[in-house]
């Protein structure tokens, strides 16, 4: 750490190498009573944080991001609901959307990789893989951090490609699609959005006047 003086204004600069968190083989349960027992499964999950630089000045009350990389990586999570939750209504609805069979809810796996750099230029590489349907996504942003309290966050472009969705999300969206007029674009048998634009206003390439 080194810290750095401008006449009135004082500017300390955090640096931070490698830190980093990963379990393995987890399982907990959650129980409500003897007949109610939730279980909780992980295989692996890891978490990595490298080459952050971090400015604190005291002009500004937030402090300023140079650069970071951070890395999450998730495998195999699985939680087991009980008979009683099974059996509720509104949980089989649920349940038939996203696939749930025999009260077990999966996701295979998540990787998530964000780089940041010269303190305004963010990227994003993901990846989760679940038993209702698949996502990767691959973007880049803008962000002008805060001065004041006064930031932008602008999204250059934003590619989410959705797919093996169960039955019911697509008969779902089959009948948005019907009932609005609206095709959501597709790359083969995927869906594929391209989103720009503003964070508070953000666009999808072929639906502009969806409005969010």
């Amino acid at each position: 750490m080194r810290v750095t003086k401008y006449a009135r204004n004082q500017v300390v600069d955090f640096q931070l190498q490698k830190a980093g968190f990963s379990v393995s083989k987890v399982n907990a349960n959650f129980t409500v009573d003897r007949s109610s027992k939730t279980t909780f499964s992980i295989a692996d999950f890891k978490t990595e944080a490298k080459n952050i630089d971090i400015e604190f000045d005291s002009y500004n009350d937030i402090p300023t991001i140079e650069k970071a990389s951070i890395e999450i990586s998730l495998k195999n999570l699985e939680v087991n609901f009980p008979k009683n939750v099974q059996n509720d209504p509104e949980f089989k609805e649920i349940a038939d959307y996203l696939n749930i069979n025999s009260g077990k809810f999966r996701i295979r796996q998540i990787d998530l990789d964000l780089t940041f750099n010269r303190g305004r230029d963010l990227k994003l590489k993901g990846t989760v893989d679940t038993q209702f349907g698949k996502a990767v996504v691959d973007g880049s942003f803008s962000i002008r951090q805060s001065v004041r309290y006064d930031s932008d966050f602008t999204i250059d472009n934003f590619t989410v490609e959705i797919s093996n969705l169960s039955k019911l999300i697509l008969e779902f969206i089959d009948v948005w699609e019907e009932g609005t007029g609206n095709t959501l674009p597709r790359k083969g048998r995927s869906i594929y959005l391209e989103i720009y634009g503003d964070i508070d206003n953000p666009q999808i390439k072929g639906l502009e006047d969806l409005n969010f």
